[in-house]
């Protein structure tokens, strides 16, 4: 489903929350976040942003960013389970 939303991105369509179902690796490619912004942007990602040992657990979790790198290569996912913010960086298709 996280690729689903990529090739959308890839296509230029506009980004729309949604719930997915994440496998165990996917869900260990996610780390959680240290704060929670008021806003997404790509500042969100600037130093130690990350707890470096904590995976959202496999199952339904929501996506509520798709952040493009300022490359355009690389795109910043954030997903919520529960209330905390985990995010990914994949490469664009």
């Amino acid at each position: 489903m996280i690729d689903e939303l990529l090739f959308r991105l890839a296509a230029g369509r506009t980004f729309i929350a949604c719930t997915v179902d994440l496998d165990e690796a996917n869900a260990a490619t996610f780390l959680e976040m240290r704060r929670s912004p008021q806003r997404f942007t790509l500042r969100c990602f600037e130093g130690d942003w990350a707890v470096s040992d904590s995976h959202p657990p496999a199952g339904p979790v929501r996506v509520v960013a798709a952040l493009r790198g300022a490359d355009g290569n690389r795109v910043y996912i954030v997903v919520r389970h529960g209330k905390v913010l985990y995010a990914a960086s994949r490469e664009m298709p």
